[in-house]
């Protein structure tokens, strides 16, 4: 372009920069993350006599020398919001590129060294660290144009280019895209993690095993060959119990996809659901019908009852169904609401609710009850018919059966006809309405609460003295027990020991209260 008078230039530029950072302000996020998005920039050559003669006046008052050669520099025809956010923070005008920089290598190359310096400084502040963020950006360089129609130059076809980018865009990736992509990378974040848990479990699959396995790239037979549970409901627990709490790797690796999106408890739990729906996304034939069945499970996985300590043993599922509900049932009996073992049954049990959409998301008009599901389900898992139910629900659902209803001991409710009736969310909201919200789960005292508690805990500690001599179950040829010869791993030996200690110290502390609270039981 022929150069106009340098002072109209600069106060259109600075016009320019008003504008963008009166109506697109991103320097709060540039500042933060830097420039993320490529910039598209074409390179503007300015055609050499400066014949006004405020311009040459201009130059000597800025100590720049005058030697009517062209300039050359990059213009950027998209991100010019991103670039004048970047310049904030560097503390740059237009002006100061065009008029300074441009035109004094060395002056460039002492501003550029006076921001990377910040690198070095332990102690950099927050405007320093923005500035240096703020100093590079990815671009796209139009160095040549062809058109492929007549009479098209080069304006027009940055036109529309810009159109096709801001007017009428690519249509945006759905948010099971977005969701799955997320996943992913979650899951290459954890791969240190998938590491350890490989070798905890005596190298019975490999990391990568797990992370496709998690991924949901093998089928039943691959899982059962990699020594993997192949039930899906068993790999939806496990993406959702990996995803329970926050992890800074994983945010990391979210960050680098998504600037905006904070990797809270919700989005953690959206990304394992989505996880969870690759076991039947062919079953779902539209986008909608697969957020609404993410929708549903999110909101029964993030019920209150659900926030506490649960495990599974991805190795070996969820063991015995039966032994799992017997578990649920007797910690629904003892505490009132559900325990380690009822959080991992509702975890898998809710896996088929929201597969089988059992139960919507949202209450129609003309229903009467128009409680929310969580809440429903809430009351139904405070009970032990509801544990039943959940166990007949996963017992049916795997057997690739309609679950059924069953009555408070477990059994199927007949019809008339004496055919099973199949469950329905009309019918668990009538169940667990009249019949047990009017009799809500009474708040246990603080001594029956802890009384309950010492119970579990002398159950527990009757488990681990049973895995202890389940140690001795695999024999040598000659039938004498494997680990009288061999032992257990040092490590593990030394966790388990460490850990009993920890055990030992409390539970003597804690005795040595009960007896000065109580010194007639001694005599007891």
């Amino acid at each position: 372009m022929d150069m106009v008078p340098t002072a109209e230039l600069v106060g259109y530029l600075d016009n320019q920069m008003s504008y963008l950072r009166n109506t697109n302000d991103l320097s709060t996020s540039v500042g933060n993350h830097g420039i993320l998005s490529e910039l598209l920039l074409v390179p503007l050559v300015f055609n050499s006599g400066y014949a006004d003669p405020d311009d040459v006046d201009l130059l000597k008052d800025l100590e720049i020398a005058h030697d009517d050669g062209s300039r050359t520099v990059l213009t950027s025809v998209d991100g010019n919001s991103r670039l004048a956010g970047a310049y904030r923070h560097l503390r740059l005008d237009p002006s100061d590129v065009l008029t300074k920089l441009v035109n004094s290598p060395r002056t460039l190359r002492q501003r550029i060294g006076t921001y990377l310096a910040f690198a070095d400084n332990p102690e950099m502040t927050l405007e320093e660290a923005a500035a240096l963020r703020s100093l590079t950006a990815p671009a796209a360089i139009v160095v040549g144009f062809r058109a492929d129609t007549p009479h098209i130059n080069l304006v027009e076809a940055v036109q529309s280019r810009l159109g096709a980018i801001h007017v009428s865009p690519a249509s945006p990736w759905s948010t099971s895209s977005q969701l799955d992509m997320l996943l992913n990378a979650t899951l290459d974040a954890r791969q240190s993690d998938f590491e350890s848990w490989s070798n905890v479990n005596e190298g019975a699959f490999t990391a990568g095993q797990y992370r496709d396995w998690l991924a949901g790239n093998l089928d039943a037979d691959q899982a059962t060959e990699a020594g993997l549970d192949p039930h899906p409901d068993v790999r939806a627990a496990s993406l959702r119990w990996w995803l329970r709490d926050h992890d800074l790797q994983v945010a990391k690796a979210i960050r680098r996809l998504d600037v905006v999106r904070s990797m809270d408890a919700s989005v953690r739990t959206n990304i394992a659901a989505e996880g969870a729906l690759r076991s039947f996304r062919s079953e779902l034939r539209t986008d909608s019908e697969a957020d609404n069945v993410r929708r549903v499970l999110v909101a029964l996985w993030q019920i209150d009852d659900l926030k506490g300590d649960w495990e599974v043993d991805d190795d070996e599922g969820l063991g015995s169904l039966k032994k799992l509900m017997t578990d649920a049932t007797g910690e629904v009996a003892l505490l009132g609401r559900p325990g380690d073992r009822g959080r991992l049954l509702m975890v898998v049990a809710f896996y088929w609710m929201a597969r089988a959409r059992l139960v919507p998301l949202q209450t129609r008009g003309g229903m009467k009850d128009r409680r929310k599901v969580g809440d429903v389900v809430t009351l139904m898992c405070r009970t032990e018919h509801g544990m039943r139910q959940l166990a007949r629900i996963v017992h049916d659902s795997r057997a690739e059966r309609t679950p059924v209803r069953v009555n408070p001991k477990g059994q199927p409710i007949l019809g008339p006809d004496g055919r099973e009736l199949l469950f329905t969310d009309e019918w668990m909201r009538d169940t667990w309405s009249s019949g047990y919200s009017k009799s809500p789960v009474v708040p246990l005292s603080a001594e029956k609460d802890l009384e309950n508690r010492e119970a579990v805990l002398v159950g527990a500690i009757e488990k681990v003295v049973h895995e202890l001599a389940s140690l001795r179950e695999p024999q040598a040829g000659d039938g004498t027990p494997l680990v009288d010869t061999s032992g257990i791993q040092v490590a593990n030996a030394d966790r388990a020991l460490a850990q009993l200690k920890e055990i030992a110290e409390t539970v003597t502390e804690y005795r040595f209260l009960a007896r000065r609270a109580n010194p007639a039981a001694d005599a007891e």
